[in-house]
């Protein structure tokens, strides 16, 4: 597969180099590579400087268990890959989600069958509730998996730790994503689609005063950034957000078990 055949030109000038060499050992290496584009900041015009660029790369059938070491892809790196096989991205266009909306907007640096030209005449509304509820059940489950997290690690710290300067405890990044994503879905009840994480940090703005919850999701948005795991006192934060989040979503969508039970 020719590197010529990945337009990278409006991409900031920062991921170029960096994008055109990753993408192309994924061209050479998974030939069945169906479309590569770019999603999220870059595309909506609120990138930092040290933003990630968040790559979907979609293609037909599946990967090879370890695809990361044929391409030598770097978790790590600035470069973010969101994999999706054709049928995902169909039934994300079917639920009407925000990824769906996210591939309408997006920057193409690979589409050879045109995918983007008939993701833009699919006409998009609302998440469906299918996919509202979904998502809320299933980030429901992380939330109480990353707040079980920190009480645990709140015992080890007390325990272990004390008044001392030097603390290893870590909370697992579940919470912080899960934290996020329930944030985003209170967005998306209330009639709006978040396509960027400062979009979101704008929204959050106009849904609440509160100056806990609004240095809790600078806080949340950080690590989520950062791509590691929490310390105690930035994961106490978090809990104290997703808490209000849950409840916020609990006074729209109830109880998420008999949502799930409908279906």
């Amino acid at each position: 597969m020719k590197t010529c055949s990945i337009n990278t030109n409006l991409l900031p000038q920062q991921y170029r180099a960096g994008a055109r060499a990753l993408l192309a050992r994924v061209l050479l290496n998974y030939p069945r590579t169906v479309a590569l584009v770019v999603i999220g900041s870059v595309t909506d015009g609120t990138w930092k400087p040290d933003s990630d660029l968040d790559v979907v790369w979609i293609h037909h059938g599946k990967r090879r268990r370890h695809w990361y070491e044929n391409v030598d892809y770097d978790f790590d790196g600035p470069i973010e890959l969101v994999l999706f096989d054709l049928k995902r991205v169909r039934d994300h266009f079917r639920q009407q989600s925000p990824m769906a909306h996210a591939l309408q907007s997006c920057l193409v640096l690979y589409d050879p069958k045109g995918l983007h030209a008939d993701w833009v005449k699919t006409p998009l509304g609302l998440p469906t509730c299918d996919w509202i509820n979904d998502t809320y059940a299933f980030m429901l489950r992380r939330l109480e998996w990353g707040i079980g997290s920190y009480r645990q690690e709140c015992g080890f710290h007390r325990r272990f730790c004390g008044a001392s300067k030097k603390c290893h405890c870590a909370v697992t990044d579940v919470l912080c994503r899960a934290v996020w994503n329930l944030v985003r879905l209170i967005f998306v009840v209330q009639g709006h689609v978040p396509m960027s994480k400062v979009h979101g940090r704008q929204l959050f703005q106009d849904i609440t005063r509160g100056v806990r919850l609004r240095r809790a999701l600078d806080i949340t948005l950080q690590v989520h950034h950062e791509k590691r795991y929490c310390r105690i006192e930035e994961a106490r934060e978090m809990v104290y957000l997703g808490q209000w989040a849950r409840s916020q979503l609990h006074k729209s969508l109830g109880d998420p078990r008999s949502a799930s039970r409908g279906h």
